[in-house]
């Protein structure tokens, strides 16, 4: 027999079973549930009419219709349903979690399939909508314990939150959520980037994971990372938030940008240079332009790091954070940088 769950129940059962999402596949493109199978009853055209037919004729006429699509095939959506569950506890049972927009009819029929083939299912109770409400609740909590990791570009900061990791703090990748590093290089040989409403998914995925009576480290960011786009209850405690900063000189810097961006398509380096033509000027970027073409790289980063350095430095004097701390980084053992950092934090937070 199917169960109807509430989202926190849902989400702490996903930890350990599959869930799969049964919506047409341009709904769960849009967004779904981090690390969900879609297993579609319908396909995007099949959902549009189904759609259609409710409207033009009313709910019957729509489930025939659906049925028309659903009994075809049943058997290879029963196959992959098994396929994907897998035995959970000590009685062997299969289970799967499964969901759909409002936690209606195509769920309830998915269900039953799965159900008739010996999979023990629970429902998402008001579906893919309710679980979205439940993630806006989650921006809404209060994080007294952000720590946001400032500094120019270059300094490292992605590696250092990585070692933050490492060393035993709590972590969210902000630009690792997004698929892009935060500049007009940022989404050069990244993957594509999530939709607004998947990235909030993640980002919310992530919070639940963590402890919030502990400190958790993120990146100084934009609101905007690419087109990726932080929820305002967070991001305003986001802005707020204490902050390190990591001086470090402007040598490593460029050295930092070269490894990360270095090998990177150099037409695709020369256009993201020309996107930023108003800001950083038409005879910077000839320059950098022809750097880049000559293979000098590092040159070209130099230019760039100007424009970079000031434009950080403007948004970070309009930010309305509480307190702020400055650390010199010079060593290059992780574990130092980290005491370093964690001390500065514990420090921040104990005057805040």
């Amino acid at each position: 027999m199917t169960t109807d769950i509430q989202a926190a129940e849902f989400l702490k059962l996903a930890e350990n079973q599959a869930v799969v999402d049964v919506r047409s596949p341009a709904e769960f493109a849009a967004g779904h549930v981090p690390g969900t199978v879609n297993i579609p009853l319908f396909d995007d055209q099949q959902r549009h009419d189904v759609g259609l037919m409710y409207a033009e004729d009313g709910h019957d006429q729509a489930v025939l219709k659906g049925l028309d699509f659903f009994g075809p095939k049943m058997r290879r959506l029963a196959e992959q349903a098994n396929e994907l569950a897998k035995p959970d506890g000590e009685d062997g049972q299969k289970r799967l979690l499964v969901y759909c927009w409002r936690g209606g009819m195509r769920s309830s029929a998915m269900a039953w399939l799965f159900e008739q083939t010996g999979i023990e299912t629970h429902r998402l109770e008001g579906g893919y909508k309710a679980y979205r409400h439940f993630v806006h609740e989650t921006f809404e909590q209060p994080y007294e314990k952000l720590i946001v990791l400032s500094g120019l570009t270059g300094a490292g900061k992605t590696k250092i939150l990585k070692q933050l990791q490492e060393f035993g703090e709590q972590v969210i990748d902000l630009e690792g959520l997004a698929n892009h590093r935060g500049s007009a290089f940022g989404g050069i040989g990244q993957p594509q980037q999530p939709s607004v409403e998947h990235f909030e998914n993640k980002l919310g995925a992530e919070l639940l994971k963590l402890d919030w009576s502990r400190r958790i480290w993120l990146e100084d960011e934009s609101r905007k990372i690419g087109r990726a786009t932080m929820p305002t209850p967070f991001f305003d405690q986001f802005r707020a938030a204490p902050a390190v900063f990591i001086d470090v000189d402007r040598e490593t810097r460029i050295a930092n940008i070269v490894e990360d961006y270095g090998h990177l398509d150099r037409d695709e380096l020369k256009h993201a240079t020309e996107r930023i033509t108003k800001r950083l000027g038409g005879q910077n970027v000839k320059a950098v332009v022809e750097l880049i073409d000559a293979g000098k790289i590092k040159d070209g980063f130099d230019i760039l790091l100007d424009y970079y350095d000031r434009s950080y430095l403007l948004a970070k004097s309009k930010q309305n954070r509480c307190s702020e701390v400055n650390v010199p980084l010079v060593a290059r053992d992780g574990n130092l940088i980290c005491e370093k950092l964690v001390d500065a934090a514990e420090k921040l937070r104990s005057v805040v």
